[in-house]
């Protein structure tokens, strides 16, 4: 069986204490530090390890199709923890435990999210938090088209949140939005700070909607962005590129 860590630098003081904790389950280790990660590290794994915070397990859960991960907090002191829940022990006992059959992964619904700008389609990564469209400047007013399950309405805002149920405790609450269920199959959206005014005026601020929605935004501005998952990596969305998201038919293995 073959298990693979990701770590981040500031966690790499723990990684021989683990790599010797999971060796002595009779498993093959390989250690990638985050920055270096590419989808092949993944090929003939079975088990994914982070060693980091949620943001380095969101970064990883773009590379993974169907394997079981498990987040280990070393520093939760630092740390909030919400993907990485484990410490160095529980997460040798989550792996006994799940390679025994004794435990199974919740299935988080994940979404997905395509460009369409003249012609051309760009797929872009599974979220497991949340799609954000916007203005690459964060001072600046974002103009779009927003259809939601056929419904279209003209708007202007800060942008917009398309958000898991996992990731409904993160941004989109702080942003107005609601708690879900961690293995709830719903899809929400937020308008963030929406501009009304006597010319524009907005009804599709939020939303809770069932897991076969579709959510489609057409951009109005020429410095749009495309986020997910507030990875650093982002995409233009230009001025009548259209983004289309749905929820993905590929869930992520979580070991909680």
């Amino acid at each position: 069986m073959n298990v693979l860590f990701v770590y981040m630098r500031d966690c790499a003081f723990c990684l021989d204490i683990l790599r010797k904790k999971f060796a002595k389950e009779g498993v093959n280790v390989t250690a990638i530090e985050r920055t270096r990660l590419l989808k092949k590290h993944f090929a003939n794994m079975d088990f994914v390890v982070v060693v980091a915070g949620d943001g380095t397990f969101l970064k990883t859960s773009h590379f993974v199709d169907d394997i079981p991960m498990v987040g280990v907090n070393v520093t939760p002191e630092r740390r909030v923890g919400f993907f990485c829940r484990a410490d160095m022990e529980s997460a040798v006992q989550k792996f006994r435990a799940w390679r025994s059959g004794r435990l199974k992964p919740l299935k988080l619904k994940r979404l997905e999210a395509v460009m369409m700008h003249k012609g051309k389609k760009t797929k872009l990564f599974r979220a497991l938090n949340e799609v954000f469209a916007g203005c690459q400047t964060p001072f600046h007013v974002s103009s779009y088209n927003l259809t939601v399950n056929g419904k279209k309405e003209y708007q202007r805002s800060s942008g917009l949140l398309i958000s898991t149920a996992a990731g409904s405790h993160g941004w989109i609450k702080n942003a107005g939005g609601k708690k879900l269920p961690i293995t709830s199959s719903k899809i929400q959206f937020v308008v963030r700070e929406a501009v009304q005014s006597r010319i524009v005026k907005m009804k599709m601020l939020k939303g809770i909607l069932p897991e076969n929605s579709k959510i489609e935004v057409v951009s109005q501005v020429d410095d749009g962005i495309i986020a997910i998952d507030s990875f650093y990596k982002y995409w233009k969305f230009p001025r009548g590129a259209k983004l289309i998201v749905k929820q993905s038919k590929t869930p992520l293995l979580f070991i909680r």
